[in-house]
């Protein structure tokens, strides 16, 4: 069966084993034309006897030092993000725990629920688990928690406190 894609390229309807086949002879007659231009400079010039080392090795050393900057920029700005989505976990539970004193019955259970959910987090990081499915827990499909509470139990008002809550 042919699937017709509406964007195809000549490389599209080349197959792999064909890509890779011709990737791998230009790659070796790159090699072999590099190798003779050597050869063929080295007869050409014999008062020059020995390479420039230098500048090669200053430049790898180079390459180097731009690859390590690149890994720890890369490194720090993942540090970054994650303490980032920590605090930001953080700000929506003291947000949800305060909100839910709002609700007009059942806030105390959503509380509870909180509590429950804060410890949860706090014993996965102790013990540097992977994530939180690899442990037994009960299950909550979003029809349990704190998650039933605001929609079911909402009493509509228009008080400005109430109204702040809106995004």
């Amino acid at each position: 069966m042919r699937i017709d894609v509406p964007y195809t390229t000549a490389l599209d309807l080349l197959p792999l084993p064909a890509a890779f086949l011709a990737i791998v002879v230009l790659v070796l007659l790159s090699i072999e034309g590099g190798f003779r231009l050597g050869l063929y400079r080295r007869k050409r010039s014999e008062k020059e006897k020995d390479a420039p080392v230098g500048a090669m090795v200053g430049s790898t050393l180079g390459l180097l030092a731009f690859m390590l900057a690149f890994t720890f920029g890369m490194a720090a700005s993942r540090f970054d993000a994650r303490k980032t989505l920590v605090l930001d976990e953080a700000n929506a539970i003291g947000t949800t725990y305060l909100r839910a004193a709002m609700l007009p019955e059942g806030g105390n259970e959503v509380r509870d629920l909180l509590r429950q959910y804060v410890d949860q987090r706090v014993a996965a990081v102790n013990q540097a688990t992977p994530s939180l499915r690899s442990r037994s827990r009960k299950p909550c499909r979003g029809s349990c928690g704190p998650w039933r509470w605001p929609p079911a139990n909402s009493i509509p008002t228009r008080s400005s406190s109430a109204c702040s809550l809106n995004p």
